[in-house]
């Protein structure tokens, strides 16, 4: 039997013919942990981005421009259409954080940017959240690595 949901493009086995695979209760506890995991990192970013008069919608969206990036880009990474985003971007353009310019090689092509301001917003939020205590913490190098490589074996693909 297979499944998919929204992250994922591929079919993926819903369960495991291997005697050793992991119990529902097993996966479900496994789930439960990323989700606090997830939302404990969501609320520092949004009080990080509170700072800076930014949701943490935003505030991800102005973490994620190290470079011009299109309007449809930056759709594809959030799963959504591009007219989605426009509201998003409206509001760090009018606080001069980021400006849209015409892709050269294609003016069709709206592509967005940190102005200053806007670069001096994102290396203060990398900083603000380099200076919170990481639940990673706890791990020591081989630890963090193998979460690594699980975590990368088990993610769905990449969309995009």
């Amino acid at each position: 039997m297979t499944s998919t949901n929204r992250w994922e493009t591929a079919a993926v086995p819903t369960r495991s013919s291997r005697a050793d695979a992991p119990t529902t209760d097993q996966v479900d506890d496994v789930v439960d942990a990323l989700h606090a995991l997830l939302r404990a990192s969501f609320l520092q970013l949004t009080e990080v981005a509170a700072r800076h008069d930014l949701t943490a919608e935003q505030a991800k969206l102005v973490r994620s421009l190290t470079e011009p990036r299109s309007m449809g880009s930056i759709a594809r990474d959030r799963s959504c259409d591009a007219s989605n985003v426009t509201g998003l971007i409206d509001r760090i353009e009018r606080l001069g954080l980021v400006e849209r310019t015409s892709d050269p090689h294609d003016r069709r092509i709206r592509l967005l940017s940190l102005t200053p301001a806007g670069r001096r917003v994102r290396e203060q939020i990398e900083q603000e959240l380099a200076g919170r205590p990481s639940p990673f913490a706890a791990l020591d190098a081989e630890q963090f690595a193998q979460l690594r490589s699980i975590l990368r074996t088990v993610a769905p693909a990449d969309p995009g």
